[in-house]
């Protein structure tokens, strides 16, 4: 099937950053199950394939190629290559999807052909018509911004923003179990130093592009859901629609495609009822009780600024000498790990990237 080229250009493109743990995935799910939005997960191939085809008007026979070698090496990494193979409906809707791509790539430019990419796991609300935006979710693209209004002039930006220590607190609950710990590790003062880099990105953008990048509080998403909304809809320039206010209700409780392992199976179950249940606020100062004097001191000894400047009640700490020095050792390590597999990692060049996804395992 060919489809309309006008169209996909003139569909709106959203996307979500922020650091993570901070409500990025919530939000994803929550404006999912707008019944004429699709929003989604971590797909990451406008990032991926920028570089190297951003400035073709059509794609060459080569794309399709690099499409499944990426495509092959990223379920390997994160563990789903032999479920994917071992589920007929999972490879029948992977192949259905490739022949559409196949079809279509030669006739389109690359932020056409993008778009179609990201609604792979949506293609009949596509069919139907009918959409008012597309909306991905990337934590990281807080830091390619300008390269992706480059390529999509009109685009908002949504940023979550979360309490730093509650950000803490959740990556200890969640310890390995992310990307982030692939990366970054699980230390307090790598964790706490992330959320910095990324929010004073994003206070550095907001002053940049007032107009199209909005800051979503967490604390508010959960507290004050229907206002906060209806401003996002509003920013969005999409129809408030009720589902929004029951995501656990009408979000599709989809078949979660589980991993290779039975630990991370288990994890990704959770994960998924975690996600497609009502949002509660009886958890949002658990920090509070639940990190240790020491935990907070270092989160707000890395942050306060930045946290005061996003309303958050977070003070300047006083540390010992020796505290200091561990944390500045700890930080300078995730420095050099953020620059070169976040910040900066998809301005290296995509064959060289291949390489860092084959042999260090790297799962985007």
């Amino acid at each position: 099937m060919i489809y309309d080229i006008e169209k996909l250009r003139q569909l709106p493109i959203y996307f979500i950053v922020g650091a993570a743990r901070s409500g990025t995935t919530l939000l994803e799910k929550i404006l999912n199950a707008h019944p004429k939005v699709v929003s989604t997960g971590e797909l990451r191939y406008t990032m991926v394939f920028l570089d190297k085809y951003r400035t073709m008007t059509t794609m060459p026979p080569r794309f399709m190629v690099d499409i499944d070698v990426y495509e092959k090496m990223r379920l390997k990494n994160v563990g789903k290559a032999k479920r994917v193979a071992a589920d007929s409906q999972a490879v029948e809707k992977r192949q259905r999807f490739r022949q559409i791509l196949s079809e279509n790539a030669p006739l389109m430019d690359y932020a056409s052909v993008s778009k179609l990419m990201l609604l792979r796991n949506h293609i009949d609300k596509l069919e139907q018509g009918g959409l008012e935006a597309l909306v991905n979710k990337n934590p990281d693209y807080i830091f390619y911004v300008k390269q992706l209004l480059s390529l999509y002039p009109a685009a908002k930006i949504v940023a979550c923003i979360r309490d730093p220590r509650s950000v803490v607190l959740s990556h200890k609950q969640h310890k390995g179990k992310n990307d982030f710990s692939q990366y970054m590790g699980d230390d307090v003062s790598a964790v706490a130093y992330f959320w910095k880099v990324c929010n004073d990105d994003i206070l550095a953008l907001q002053q940049q592009y007032p107009n199209q990048i909005a800051l979503v509080h967490y604390e508010k998403l959960v507290t004050d859901k229907e206002n906060t909304l209806r401003k996002i809809a509003s920013f969005l320039d999409i129809s408030f629609h009720p589902n929004l206010l029951e995501h656990d209700k009408h979000n599709a409780l989809k078949k979660k495609l589980p991993a290779d392992d039975q630990q991370t199976q288990q994890w990704e179950q959770k994960k998924h009822d975690d996600l497609h249940r009502n949002v509660y606020t009886d958890r949002l100062a658990a920090w509070q009780n639940e990190l240790s004097s020491d935990e907070i001191a270092i989160v707000n000894y890395i942050c306060h600024e930045t946290a005061q400047k996003l309303g958050y009640d977070s003070h300047a700490v006083s540390i010992s000498w020796n505290k200091k020095m561990a944390i500045a050792l700890s930080t300078f390590k995730s420095y050099l790990v953020c620059n070169i597999f976040i910040i900066h990692y998809y301005k290296i060049p995509f064959a060289l990237r291949q390489l860092l996804i084959k042999y260090l395992k790297i799962r985007k």
